[in-house]
């Protein structure tokens, strides 16, 4: 299994399709779920389905640190507030309000932010290494592709046949085709956005591959209903918020914070409980394949009849081993139908399996 420091935030913002993942999952309100953390924005919510407990694990401090910040703000900030203190609406009154809100976050958490107030008073959307990635991306490689009235353009297309249109005649000319051989090859995504060791387990051409994914992304969703294309072009997200941040499911994720309990450590730490479903992100992407087979085993073990275990495939292919198969029904074509119309277009495959 990866074997990595996570003392830095790697993820500001969680990148996969929170409604996609909802709908995977299927939530069940009485239910327990088990969601990787991330950036903390999908766990969060898991909660306007109304479940009974969301066990929220990561293996980094960093991570967790993170999610905790992002509670304390929820618990006691209006949706305004929290707005500006995460970054999105401008402000410089960030360290003001951390201080009203971090006697709500436990000491370790406390002394990692009291240590890092250049990134409250940024904003805390910006602070992880993937942001930053597409920061550079966005403010030195971006330019030279398009002009900013072409990725305007983008926003305001609304039917898939223009922007297939829009994307032949304007968009995939010489300049996108070659920042993605060179900017999202395995050697710059693996030292500037993810890590190295993220890419371990993955034999594919790494360019190649996010290229066609983004590609069908542009086309099939609108970037206007699209917030990490929002992000990514924008720096912010000025058109489309994340969902947990939409002012409609605000208060039912303020009301339910309580449900939520937080394990720091790898995924097995939390598999004490029986589960309705799993939140795993793409955290097999980080493992060899005997280390998978295991841990698939014991998340096997701890799903009640009917638990839906929801991950990802960005460019290692996983899918329940063969062992496992006769244990759980996959709902592949579901799963496909929401990959064509999946915001989070960096993926290669959603897998959606159910225990019987």
């Amino acid at each position: 299994m990866l074997e990595k420091k996570f003392e830095i935030i790697r993820y500001a913002n969680c990148w996969e399709d929170t409604e996609i993942l909802l709908k995977a999952l299927s939530i069940k309100k009485s239910g327990k779920y088990l969601s990787i953390i991330s950036g903390g924005d999908n766990t969060l919510s898991l909660l306007t389905e109304d479940p009974d407990l969301v066990v929220g694990v990561d293996i980094s401090p960093a991570q967790i640190a993170l999610f905790y910040l992002k509670i304390a703000a929820f618990k006691n900030l209006s949706h305004d507030n929290v707005l500006k203190f995460f970054g999105i609406v401008e402000s410089d009154e960030r360290i003001e309000i951390y201080n009203t809100i971090k006697r709500d976050m436990p000491e370790g958490a406390q002394i990692y932010w009291d240590n890092h107030p250049g990134i409250i008073k940024k904003g805390i959307i910006f602070a992880g290494k993937f942001e930053r990635y597409f920061a550079i991306f966005r403010r030195y490689i971006l330019p030279l592709v398009h002009r900013r009235k072409t990725i305007e353009k983008l926003f305001a297309l609304n039917t898939r046949k223009e922007r297939l249109e829009f994307f032949k005649r304007n968009w995939n000319n010489f300049f996108w085709k070659l920042i993605f051989r060179i900017f999202f090859s395995k050697f710059l995504m693996g030292h500037l956005g993810r890590d190295p060791e993220f890419f371990r387990y993955v034999n594919e051409p790494v360019a190649v591959n996010i290229k066609w994914r983004v590609d069908r992304g542009i086309i099939n969703v609108p970037a206007s209903d699209n917030p990490y294309v929002d992000f990514i072009l924008h720096g912010n997200f000025k058109v489309c918020l994340p969902y947990y941040l939409r002012k409609k499911n605000f208060q039912k994720i303020k009301d339910r914070l309580d449900r939520i309990k937080i394990v720091q450590g790898p995924v097995e730490k939390a598999l004490i409980l029986r589960y309705d479903g799993f939140n795993l992100s793409d955290i097999f992407e980080y493992m060899d394949y005997n280390s998978f087979k295991n841990i698939y085993g014991q998340i096997l073990r701890s799903a009640k009849k009917g638990a839906r275990i929801v991950y990802r495939n960005m460019l290692a292919p996983r899918e329940s081993p063969p062992e496992y198969k006769k244990f759980v029904v996959s709902h592949a074509g579901i799963a496909r139908e929401f990959l064509k119309r999946d915001r989070a277009f960096f993926y290669s495959r959603i897998v959606i399996e159910e225990k019987l």
